[in-house]
């Protein structure tokens, strides 16, 4: 196993699906940072050359937010929007849908997610 950046890459998988395993890497994210670090899309992680693995944990310290950066700036988000209170604060304070979603029959599972912010 494959320890970067605070997270765990299983040496069995290829590249881009180990790296979709982190938070708040996609897949074409993924793609994209194997073909900045020259690595093949079929490569595995135990195939990949220590050279290749500093540009890759190199690579996405410096251009990605990952983890629990990426959750603390969403979290700060959802903070200014509240205290703007703005349409969407008071959507997130009374925990409903955001994005103009109906709410008679299909809010189901964000009525019933509690999670405060």
């Amino acid at each position: 196993m494959l320890y970067i950046l605070g997270c765990y890459l299983p040496d069995n998988q290829r590249l881009n699906k180990a790296l979709v395993s982190i938070y708040g890497i996609n897949k074409i994210t993924a793609s994209r940072i194997s073909s900045k670090i020259g690595a093949s899309y079929r490569a595995n992680v135990e195939d990949l050359s220590p050279n290749q693995i500093s540009k890759l944990s190199n690579f996405i310290n410096d251009n990605l937010i990952i983890e629990s950066g990426l959750e603390r700036v969403q979290a700060l988000s959802i903070k200014r929007l509240l205290l703007v209170n703005c349409y969407r604060g008071i959507r997130h304070n009374r925990r409903l849908p955001l994005r103009g979603q109906r709410t008679r029959t299909n809010s189901k599972t964000i009525k019933r997610v509690r999670r405060r912010y």
